[in-house]
């Protein structure tokens, strides 16, 4: 039976309903099987299991229609379009694709060919190699120069601003107060010592003017007397020294008399001596001569008696070679005259064979059609009966049906009949009053302070306190930190930079996408931070703090959910954008940094700038209508990619069934070591078996990855395509442990034992990593979280608190957490596919909506298990693939953590500065 509204859509229209009008994949799908819509056409499944299903329905956002501009009106469209159900569902596999994973496949394009030179190991040596590789081309993208357009009217939504003065703000006042006083005290007390200085001035100087005039007098008349006597000296010195003149002249004449007959003697015996030498000589060279034509003759000869003997031994050889060569050819064909019969013989025993089995097989098959249409008269007896049954009663999408059932045989522990519903999105925040305040960079507004790099003392000017937005939500949380060095306010350079042509570092503290504030140029463990060394480089350091998850209003609403951390990311940027002119350093040469979910911000920034997706959460804040793109991004551990972290974790981690977990808060996630500081303090360590639901939940989520890797079509550097099997092996699997075996040879050429790390895989004969174990190697890093580590089904990570609302503290984010849900709730809420996407660089890099940052810098420690390795890779190999410049590596032994390489850091980003385009 048929549907009686069956409509075929692609995913490309989905996608741009859900997504924002940015299609990455095209399979046709039918409208029914959007989970959550709703069907009176009769099902096309065959046979119902009597199995406790979800009931899956949409929910309507609560906003009112009101007539606002062509802007606006296209606004509150899209917010319509993307509340609707928005979960795919593949017919031909029967498995649930996740919304926001379906913009991740690379548009097809078409690829151009070109030769690519490479180095690898052959035998323990390093070889160049050239080869033709197939490259997406580069898309162009303009850099913005008008500011973006904003919205007239946008629906947004009142929270109660921070109005309340904080301690810094009363510090500050009474640092000014004191300064003040300070000053007016100085002047007077300088008035009145210039004025006693000046009347004591008077009379020394009248008193000198009587002593210098008596003491010139008295130096008058002795010259006059000195004069006088050097005269009569002068002139009998002048007598003296002409006698002596004449006399020397004599006796110079009759020297060089003598000299001429002594050098006219010696220059005749040279020239006799001179002809018996060249005589001599002569003499000599007709010897040689002579000597050298016998040599020649005699070597001639010589060479005349070889070439005769070779060319008798190579005629000798030529016979030899032409009698081996016939003989060859007659056993050859013999050879090749036995096997044709050897094959004839063969292929007569197989047909002989092929005929018994054919008449064995038509046995067979006729004795199984007889029981198949017994069976199918029977199956549509019973199936008429339950469509009498059911006809009443409303039906699922077959594809969710099948894949709830397989959840449930693969041994889920939910029962009971849920409802899937899809959060509407929470219109942009705005306080309820208008705090209007200035967004103009004040250059006299600053402390000087001063720190120390390698014994130097660095000075600087600390402009601190800065809102970057002029109505914030929570002024505690809404403001930068700029710090300048010293010398670009003297006309000076630093590291070959000046106050024009400075790069702007942006280092954020972000950590468990909590609130987060400004990183302070300072020493730490005898070290310097990242904003201390920066300075040292000649760079400007802007460090914004930001909202998080736990922020809340004075009315209790949640103000720090997604996407609110990249919300003020992006108005830090736009300020620096739009302060350029007056800012000393370069807004064009803005390079992020981060680690943890600092990294995966970071990494978005660099993903994100001028798209318009954020533009009504920046209009709402009252942020500089100026560009948002940066120049390059460096992220350390990024938690990112969240919505394929889960299956990414278990493809990595499969079979670990018992692990050591940290003891924290509900929604806490672990703090990363940033720049060598201790890690917190860990409260306890309880050891956990996973249960054999965990371990089902764990083969689940391995099993969607493959597909996920290889709807991407990602390439490595010499173009190979990158794919899993179902398995989970293939070049994908051997890319990623390209990075460690590197990792561990540098590790070993830096002097590193690495005669613990048993899953490495040594060369005998170099003595060089050649491969790992990877089950060994996981094994050894271990899981350090639950199957669902990210989008937890119990709904209490921190990634999941993320995801919630102004008024909800926790979502799931992904179809396949919230079908496997474990909470008593029979309302299971997933969070909006375009508030999800939003938090995701995947679906920004390659996108002509927003402008890329060309340059990237990505580590994630060998140590680390708090995503999967995987995921920072794939990042980077998107953005690589796209013809950006990416520097990946993956440092052994390193844990969770950044900054510990600031030299590196700071090298690579001169480099780029300097030598990028």
């Amino acid at each position: 039976m048929k549907s009686s509204k069956k409509r075929q859509v692609t995913a490309a229209f989905f996608a741009a309903a859900a997504l924002g009008g940015v299609a990455h994949a095209a399979p046709v799908l039918n409208m029914n099987d959007l989970v959550g819509s709703k069907t009176t056409s009769e099902s096309t499944t065959e046979t119902i299991n009597n199995v406790a299903t979800p009931v899956v329905q949409p929910m309507v956002p609560r906003v009112r229609p009101v007539p606002v501009p062509d802007t606006a009106k296209a606004l509150e469209e899209q917010y319509r379009a993307v509340s609707q159900p928005q979960y795919v569902v593949n017919k031909q596999t029967n498995t649930m694709m996740e919304p926001t994973l379906a913009m991740h496949s690379l548009i097809n394009v078409q690829r151009k060919t070109e030769p690519v030179t490479i180095q690898k190991q052959v035998d323990g040596k390093q070889q160049t190699q050239t080869t033709q590789v197939q490259r997406t081309p580069i898309i162009v993208q303009e850099q913005s120069t008008t500011p973006l357009a904003v919205a007239n009217t946008t629906t947004t939504k009142s929270v109660i601003a921070k109005r309340t003065l904080t301690i810094r703000d009363i510090q500050r006042a009474e640092r000014e107060r004191l300064a003040k006083l300070a000053e007016e005290q100085a002047a007077q007390q300088e008035a009145m010592q210039q004025q006693s200085s000046e009347q004591a001035q008077a009379v020394r100087q009248m008193a000198a003017e009587r002593a210098a005039e008596a003491q010139r007098q008295a130096a008058l008349l002795a010259q006059q007397q000195e004069a006088q006597r050097q005269a009569e000296l002068l002139a009998q010195q002048q007598e003296a020294q002409r006698q002596t003149a004449i006399k020397a002249e004599q006796e110079r004449i009759a020297a060089q008399q003598a000299e001429a007959q002594r050098q006219a003697v010696i220059k005749a015996e040279q020239e006799r001596i001179a002809a018996q030498q060249a005589e001599a000589q002569r003499q000599a060279a007709i010897k040689v001569e002579q000597d050298r034509i016998a040599a020649e003759q005699a070597e001639a000869q010589r060479q005349a008696a070889i070439k005769a003997e070779q060319e008798r031994i190579a005629a000798e050889q030529a016979k030899a070679e032409q009698e081996a060569k016939a003989k060859a050819q007659a056993e050859v064909e013999a050879q090749r005259q036995a096997a044709i019969k050897a094959e004839q013989e063969r292929i007569a025993a197989e047909q002989a064979k092929a005929a018994q089995e054919a008449k064995i097989k038509a046995e067979q098959e006729a004795k199984a059609k007889a029981e198949q249409e017994a069976k199918a008269k029977a199956d549509a007896e019973a199936k008429a009966r339950a469509e009498a049954k059911q006809a009443q009663e409303p039906k699922l999408p077959e594809s969710y049906v099948n894949e709830r059932n397989q959840a449930s045989t693969k041994g889920s522990t939910t029962t009971g009949e849920k409802n899937i519903l899809s959060q509407p999105i929470d219109p942009p925040l705005q306080a309820d009053t208008s705090a209007k305040i200035t967004l103009t960079f004040d250059i006299n507004n600053y402390e000087s302070m001063t720190g120390t790099v390698d014994n130097k003392e660095i000075k600087y000017r600390a402009f601190e306190y800065i809102p970057y937005v002029s109505n914030p939500i929570d002024i505690d949380q809404q403001y930068i930190n700029i710090y300048i060095p010293e010398e670009y306010f003297n006309n000076g350079t630093v590291n070959g930079y000046n106050t024009q042509t400075a790069p702007i570092f942006m280092p954020n503290n972000v950590g468990g996408y909590m609130p987060s504030q400004p990183m302070a140029p300072k020493v730490e463990n005898n070290k310097p931070n990242s904003a201390l060394y920066a300075l040292s480089r000649g760079y400007v350091v802007a460090s914004p703090a930001t909202r998080g998850r736990t922020n809340k209003a004075s009315d209790g609403n949640f103000i720090g959910k997604a996407p609110a951390v990249i919300v003020d990311l992006q108005a830090a940027t736009a300020y620096l954008h739009a302060n350029d002119a007056t800012m000393p350093g370069n807004a064009k040469r803005i390079i992020t940094n981060g680690t943890s979910a600092g990294g995966a911000v970071s990494l978005l920034q660099g993903a994100t700038g001028n798209t318009s997706d954020y533009q009504p959460y920046l209009q709402a804040l009252g942020a500089a209508t100026a560009s948002t793109d940066v120049y390059a991004s460096s992220a350390y551990a990024p938690i990112t990619n969240l919505d394929a972290a889960d299956m990414a974790y278990e493809w990595s981690y499969n079979g670990i069934t018992s692990f050591n977990k940290v003891t924290m808060g509900q929604g806490e996630l672990p703090q990363a070591n940033v720049g060598g500081s201790p890690t917190p303090m860990q409260r306890s360590v309880q050891r956990v078996n996973l249960t054999n639901d965990d371990v089902a939940y764990s083969d689940l989520l391995k099993s969607h990855f493959p597909d996920y890797v290889n709807n991407l079509q990602l390439r490595d550097r010499t173009g190979v395509i990158l794919k899993l099997d179902k398995k989970g092996n293939g070049t994908f699997k051997q890319y990623v442990k390209s990075f460690i075996i590197d990792a561990a040879n540098k590790a070993k050429s830096n002097g590193t034992d690495l005669s613990r790390y048993s899953f490495l895989i040594l060369d005998k004969n170099t003595g060089l990593v050649k491969d790992i174990d990877w089950d060994a190697y996981n094994s050894f890093t271990s899981r350090s979280k639950a199957p669902g580590a990210f989008d937890s089904r119990s709904n209490d990570s921190g990634e999941n608190s993320l995801f919630g609302t102004s008024t909800s503290d926790t979502n799931h984010f992904t179809i396949t957490a919230a079908l496997h849900d474990t909470t008593p709730n029979n309302d299971v809420y997933v969070e909006n596919a375009k508030i999800v996407t939003m938090m995701n660089p995947m679906n920004y890099l390659g996108s002509p909506s927003a402008t890329n940052a060309k340059y990237y810098r990505i580590r994630y420690g060998t140590a680390d298990s708090n995503t999967s390795v995987a995921i920072p890779l794939i990042v980077g190999t998107r953005a690589q693939n796209l013809g950006y410049s990416v520097d990946m590596a993956t440092p052994f032994g390193v844990d969770h953590a950044g900054d510990y390489d600031l030299q590196d850091l700071f090298n690579w980003m001169d480099s780029i500065v300097k030598n990028g385009r």
